[in-house]
């Protein structure tokens, strides 16, 4: 690949990243947007699901602006540094968003198939601890 393909493939893959961010926040935007009573538990869900992608975007995003500009000046113990900490943000935002997957299929589960109501406040605490500590408890792993 020579040097002008290249250049291009990087700007393709900065766009495809800040196209993500900015979908992710019209949608965080739209749920800050409605009104607070008309707001339910399938809304939460999604957002802390865009929150998580959120952080993979900006970690990708982050890690792609580094690597161009100044990833072949770094020594060494700089670039074990480097990846070490986008590996973990990677790995935290990757493991949140599927345990956010689990719990709205858990929702799905309850409301649709088992036919039962879903009370908003009872659930949810635990749901965000479960899906916030127990990646990053895996990610320190």
């Amino acid at each position: 690949m020579d040097e002008k393909e290249w250049s291009a493939n990087r700007i393709l893959i900065m766009a495809s990243a800040i196209i993500s961010i900015i979908s992710i926040g019209v949608v965080m935007a739209v749920h800050y947007h409605t009104d607070p009573k008309k707001r339910n538990y399938a809304q939460k869900l999604l957002l802390y699901l865009c929150l998580a992608e959120l952080v993979e975007s900006l970690t990708f995003l982050i890690s792609l602006i580094v690597f161009f500009i100044n990833y072949p000046g770094m020594k060494n113990g700089e670039q074990n540094f480097f990846c070490s900490v986008q590996g973990f943000f990677k790995l935290f935002s990757n493991l949140a968003s599927y345990a956010w997957v689990g719990v709205i299929e858990w929702a799905v589960w309850k409301v649709f198939i088992k036919r039962e109501q879903i009370d908003i406040k009872s659930p949810f605490k635990k749901n965000l601890l479960l899906c916030s500590l127990l990646p990053i408890f895996l990610a320190f792993m």
